[in-house]
């Protein structure tokens, strides 16, 4: 599958060919068909935030392992689900905001998703 991503020590944003995940358990794979790209992209592109008179903190200070794909607003269509997954299935339409893994698992830890009303799309 392709993916655009950044490089570590490197803003030049590649088109990469990644091996596609086949899902386990509780775990959703996705067709992205739309994602936001914001300034938190911004940030991942030039390695960390700029703290003003706090100094400079580095993405891989905070964790973040590169390659990292861009865009963590996304809307996309279920391909495959794990075998634990009950309430999605493949063709569902979903709109995802992968900002916050504790949050994320909190929603998963309750079963709910976001899913797209019946008719509407993010296009």
């Amino acid at each position: 599958m392709h993916a655009f991503a950044v490089l570590p020590d490197d803003a030049t944003i590649h088109d990469l060919e990644i091996p596609t995940p086949s899902p386990e358990g509780r775990q959703v794979l996705l067709k992205v068909v739309r994602a936001g790209v914001c300034h938190t992209d911004t940030h991942l592109r030039e390695g960390g935030y700029d703290l003003g008179s706090r100094g400079h903190m580095s993405m891989k200070d905070r964790g973040i392992q590169y390659p990292m794909v861009l865009g963590h607003e996304v809307v996309g269509i279920v391909e495959q689900v794990g075998a634990d997954v009950a309430s999605v299935r493949a063709g569902d339409v979903r709109l995802i905001y992968l900002g916050s893994a504790a949050a994320n698992a909190v929603n998963a830890a309750r079963g709910t998703t976001t899913a797209a009303p019946p008719g509407r799309t993010s296009a």
